[in-house]
């Protein structure tokens, strides 16, 4: 399925993704994203990726940095995202790509976090209907990718080879609805606790794309 556009300008009309690259410390495309939260941290480009980083000594309480889509996908859709692996001498770490429904409802998550207490990678899914569906695995440059057939949400992970959740094709997960969505992308750690997350290559394979 290819990528339709109600689109308002030319910019819009070519659109089918964010490889994040610009000047280190700036923001990224305004047009595109829009932050949500920032606190005790930094979202910015860095070296061609959206990198959110704490330094693990500033910060009297948890670092939250998340960003937002300002366009919506209607329809079925099939998007990714490059996640770097986060940095693991902090606990807990996550970083996470996210679809919800507008206005929200039905915020679904896909992560990748670690736990230091089991020296654990795992990718998860959460969602309003979605049990935690931890999965273990080692540490790896990946890749989280959301697909929405009929109402149905998929969610699956790189594991360097293939697309997979856990040795099936993806994981279908709880949630099921119809509405348009934005898309986020979002990392987390503890106060005083260093959090480097690397978020690259946001790709639009298929979907209709709503622009504001």
């Amino acid at each position: 399925m290819a990528i339709l556009f109600y689109a308002k300008d030319n910019f819009w009309s070519t659109f089918s993704g964010d490889d994040f690259a610009g000047t280190n410390g700036d923001p990224p495309n305004t047009e595109v994203w829009e932050e949500i939260t920032n606190t005790y941290g930094d979202g910015a480009i860095y070296s061609n990726t959206m990198r959110f980083y704490a330094d693990g000594v500033s910060q009297p309480a948890q670092s939250i940095m998340e960003f937002h889509s300002k366009f919506t996908v209607s329809g079925d859709f099939d998007i990714q995202i490059d996640l770097n692996p986060v940095t693991i001498n902090s606990d807990p770490i996550i970083g996470s790509f996210m679809i919800d429904t507008v206005p929200s409802s039905n915020q679904t998550w896909l992560g990748y976090s670690y736990n230091s207490t089991f020296s654990q990678y795992k990718f998860w899914v959460d969602g309003p209907n979605t049990a935690w569906s931890p999965v273990v695995e080692s540490k790896i440059n990946t890749k989280l990718r959301f697909v929405r057939v009929g109402s149905e949400i998929r969610a699956m992970y790189w594991n360097g080879a293939a697309w997979e959740w856990n040795g099936s094709s993806y994981l279908v997960t709880g949630e099921t609805f119809t509405d348009p969505i934005i898309i986020g992308f979002f990392s987390r750690t503890e106060a005083n606790q260093i959090l480097d997350s690397n978020f690259d290559n946001f790709l639009i394979n298929s979907g209709t794309l709503i622009t504001p």
